[in-house]
């Protein structure tokens, strides 16, 4: 063993080498500040100068909070500094190193190697270049490893003296097993991956348990670390318990969702010792492994010998260790062989493998020196070895954190373009009274929140879809290079505003920066004003042509006239046909669902702001070329509804705007394996022609339902004549006969190569009888080919008024279509309870539309306080207006719900009927309102 002064100067060498490597160039490598530094930042001021004491932090999907309190602590001792906070991490990662001796001399007590390992663990983990680049960063996992250590040695240092104190607990003792166990509790508030360090404790005390005869004096001491650790992690415990979501979110987002997954995982985490690490930048040279071959074979070594000396055991203790050090491994290896979900193998994610994986290689390479004869020689072999592992282990982890931190991609891995955006911001503030708009990859990005000196002026965008233009002053419209999706025709719109496009080290442009004057308009045609609810008004519209499999898009310009009930408004367009056949719904991410408005959150809206916003709306392929109209609602899926068009007066205009003029083009190079149809037949039909499949959704209708049919063509080569398609069944009824696309795209304009979807709504004639049907399709003179069965369903219909009804006159007849024969209801209902109303209708022509009626109960002021909106019924089953025939009676019962909050008294009820999709309601003469009032009133109890 080596003595004490020489023990104390080997390690503050080897801890100044650490020093080294962590420390050199820490302002600038990495570049920039990081997503989630700018996050950590803006949390440590908050907590070191606002008063924010959180126990866990719920924000960025969950923060452990120990990182956070060390460095607000050093931030209040010198300042607020973004420094400061890698400087912390850094001096959490060099107490890991200082401490790592300690633990290993706790961990072999009367090992003769004791010193040796201790050093070269100590050495190990000092060159280790991923420790030192993850204590580079601003980062709270940084603080994992240096809890453990200290749990660790603690423990053993408490154990092995309880064991020679006589198992007797002393003042000494009970001392380290408190503090053991508050760093055990504290363990627990430092990274989500600590959750898991408990799993190896607890295996190696159970073996301790079972080799020591003493293992009711051990379970007594034990029990006190346990107290100190459950007090210690009570408030995070309790929060847990509280709300279990702040303990699971992060799991359940990088969890393998299967165990192909879960495997994969564990394969990668495996190889991430010696074959392949990390693959992300930002944690690591690409792919570089935990260990270089040369420790790796120590490291493997080691494993052996931790192995043997595990079969040797002859105390307790040592039984105890050789669990904790096989064990170890797979058990710290799971947050990231169980994170596929994430990025897999993960250096953050496996810190918890520090410190104990420095011991593995350390054994190796101490029990491969104990091989070596004579034995004089030994110490003089060991020294060398030492210094040689510090020297050129030093040298190559020193070089690969500088080709680390020179890597050009580093640079935007780090945000460095949102710093310098958020660096030239504060600049123009300084000069200006400007209201800034930033658009970024991320919403909100930390980095330039955390940099700008004024952040109550400054909104964010989410990308690079949206333009907002300031009611009060000049706007100061910024871009930065990962705002994805920055429109280039809305780029050299801006161009004459352009005030700033730095080039970044990287030599790519960081940033766009435009000023705009408060009276900037864009060169978009200007519609006719629709106004959304007195909330937006839409004010300018542009589309841009597109094509199947592509994308079609649209420019708006919105005026904001109130700010927003909803967080989550988001602009929706769907792209319609001339027969209202509506063939995608878009939202701002030009995703085919609809969603949340991530570019321009409507929290954020201020009354009198023009919104610029771009739609790209992804077509599928075969939408047949021609002139399409765009359909725009502003929709909220928290609130669960869109918000109405209205006009003038107030009232409701409409569920949408139309902008008219989209125009689709043929696609000559389709991906037709990309089409999901129903049925392929892959059908030739004509020499140029084929039939690839169709889709026939619905095999059971009424007489004057509609058939929905898609055909899918695929044109081989071009055709100057034009070939018919007949729709028919059996042969007997035709349902369409005309050139595709209902005429509209005849086959003399088809292009070689193109995919062509040709949609029908064919409305199934109302004298075809009841039976089953042979749909047919023939193309121009080819055989019929024979789509599948369709069954027409008998349909009762009733032409007399019900006996029961008392006629006079139809309390009302809309648009010349539809008279209302009468209404019958109960005279009283009561709170809470639904209001059975009888509608008996009659058609005065056959119906083309179908139409939805309303029922309101309404006060003496006229306020609705009640209301039920569907289309009629007959016989338990939607009865449609458009299958009505002239002269045929209808009888319907709508059931209203009374609201349990109205107050008693007598109410009365009006009754119309409107168009579903623009909400324009049949005209009733003499009505303003277009409703009838029911000629009787309703007690409510």
């Amino acid at each position: 063993m080596l003595s004490q002064k020489q023990f104390l100067w080997l390690a503050t060498l080897i801890l100044l080498v650490a020093a080294v490597l962590r420390l050199t160039d820490l302002a600038t490598a990495p570049p920039g500040i990081h997503f989630d530094e700018g996050a950590n930042a803006t949390l440590v001021v908050n907590i070191a100068f606002e008063g924010y004491r959180p126990i866990f932090i719920p924000d960025f999907t969950g923060k452990e909070t120990l990182w956070f309190y060390v460095a607000a602590f050093a931030t209040r001792l010198i300042g607020p500094h973004f420094f400061v906070l890698r400087l912390t991490s850094s001096l959490l990662g060099l107490l890991t190193v200082a401490a790592t001796p300690w633990l290993v001399r706790q961990l072999y007590p009367d090992d003769k190697r004791r010193d040796q390992l201790a050093l070269m663990a100590m050495v190990v983990l000092a060159i280790a270049f991923w420790h030192g680049i993850i204590g580079r960063l601003a980062f709270r996992a940084i603080s994992q490893p240096l809890l453990q250590t200290l749990t660790l040695g603690l423990l053993w240092a408490a154990l092995v003296s309880h064991t020679r104190n006589g198992y007797k607990l002393g003042r000494q003792q009970v001392t380290l097993l408190i503090v053991a166990g508050v760093c055990l509790g504290f363990t627990g508030y430092t990274y989500l991956a600590a959750r898991l360090f408990p799993v190896p404790l607890a295996i190696a005390i159970l073996f301790l348990l079972l080799a020591d005869p003493q293992r009711w004096e051990r379970l007594k001491a034990l029990a006190v670390m346990g107290v100190a650790a459950l007090l210690t992690f009570a408030p995070l415990g309790w929060t847990f318990l509280s709300n279990p979501g702040l303990f699971s979110t992060r799991i359940g987002q990088v969890a393998p969702q299967s165990l192909t997954e879960a495997l994969e995982g564990g394969r990668a985490a495996l190889g991430m010792f010696f074959i392949s690490g990390d693959p992300l930048l930002r944690f690591n040279n690409y792919f570089q492994p935990l260990f270089g071959p040369v420790l790796a074979l120590f490291f493997l070594v080691g494993l052996v010998v931790v192995i043997r000396d595990g079969l040797r055991s002859q105390t307790a203790l040592d039984w105890m260790r050789a669990a904790l050090l096989i064990v170890w491994l797979p058990s710290m290896l799971l947050p990231t062989a169980l994170s596929f979900g994430g990025i897999s193998p993960s250096n953050l994610r496996a810190i918890g493998l520090v410190p104990l994986i420095a011991v593995y290689p350390a054994l190796g390479l101490v029990e491969a020196l104990g091989w070596l004869q004579p034995e004089r020689l030994k110490p003089t072999l060991w020294s060398v070895s030492l210094g040689l592992l510090l020297l050129v282990g030093g040298v190559i982890t020193f070089n690969q954190t500088q080709r680390w931190a020179s890597t050009p991609s580093l640079y935007a891995d780090y945000d460095g373009p949102a710093l310098a955006a958020a660096a030239f911001i504060n600049e123009q503030l300084a000069q200006d009274d400007l209201s800034v708009f930033v658009a970024t990859k991320h919403f909100g990005h930390p980095t330039i929140a955390y940099i700008t000196d004024n952040a109550p002026q400054i909104k964010p965008l989410f990308n690079g879809r949206a333009l907002v233009l300031s009611p009060h002053r000049d706007t100061l419209a910024v871009y930065t290079r990962t705002a994805e999706e920055f429109p280039d025709e809305w780029r050299a719109m801006l161009e004459p505003y352009q005030i700033a496009a730095p080039v970044g080290p990287d030599e790519q442009i960081d940033f766009w920066a435009y000023h705009l004057p408060a009276d900037f308009q864009p060169d978009w045609p200007a519609i006719e004003p629709q106004n959304f609810a007195n909330r937006l008004v839409l004010e300018a519209a542009r589309t841009l042509p597109g094509q199947g499999g592509g994308d079609a898009t649209i420019d708006l310009m919105w005026r904001l006239i109130a700010p927003a009930d909803q967080e989550d408004y988001t602009f929706i367009a769907e792209v319609c046909d001339q027969w209202g056949w509506c063939w995608v719904k878009a939202n701002q991410l030009g995703e085919i669902r609809r969603g949340r408005n991530t570019v321009y959150f409507s929290s954020l809206w201020e009354e009198g702001e023009r919104v610029l916003t771009r739609i790209p709306i992804p077509l599928p392929e075969g939408v047949p070329p021609g002139d399409y109209t765009v359909r725009v609602t502003v929709a909220t899926a928290a609130g669960g509804y869109a918000l109405p068009v209205i006009d003038e007066a107030g009232g409701f205009a409409g569920a949408y705007a139309e902008i008219d003029g989209m125009q689709v083009v043929a696609n000559p190079l389709p991906t037709v394996s990309n089409v999901p149809i129903q049925t392929e037949t892959e059908t030739q039909v004509a020499p140029f022609a084929a039939l690839q499949g169709y889709d026939f959704p619905e095999r059971e209708l009424r007489p004057g339902e509609r058939l929905n049919l898609a055909l899918y063509w695929v044109s081989i080569g071009r055709q100057p004549e034009d070939y018919q398609v007949e729709l028919m069944l059996d042969d007997q009824v035709t349902l369409y006969q005309g050139n595709p696309v209902k005429g509209s795209h005849p086959t003399s304009d088809w292009l070689a190569g193109e995919f062509i979807a040709d949609r029908y709504n064919t409305r199934i004639p109302f004298e075809v009888e009841p039976g089953v049907y042979d749909l047919t399709v023939r193309f121009g003179d080819s055989e019929p080919i024979t789509l599948g069965e369709l069954s027409v369903r008998e349909t009762t219909r009733q032409f007399d008024p019900p006996a029961d009804l008392s006629l006079s006159d139809p309390l009302a007849t809309f648009s010349r279509q539809i008279a209302l024969l009468g209404a019958i209801a109960p005279e009283s209902v009561e709170r809470g309870t639904e209001l059975p109303v009888r509608l008996v209708w009659q058609a005065l022509s056959e119906i083309e539309t179908s139409y939805t009626v309303f029922i309101h109960l309404f006060d003496e002021t006229g306020m609705t306080l009640a209301q039920r909106d569907r289309p009629p019924m007959q016989a338990g089953e939607l009865y449609p207006t458009d299958l009505w025939l002239s002269e045929e009676v209808v009888d319907d019962t709508l059931r209203l719900a009374i609201p349990p909050e109205l107050s008693p008294g007598e109410y009365r009820l009006r009754v119309g009927l409107y168009l579903p999709d623009t909400g324009q309601r049949l005209s009733i003469p003499n009505s303003a309102e277009n409703a009838v009032v029911l000629p009787f009133t309703i007690s409510v109890e």
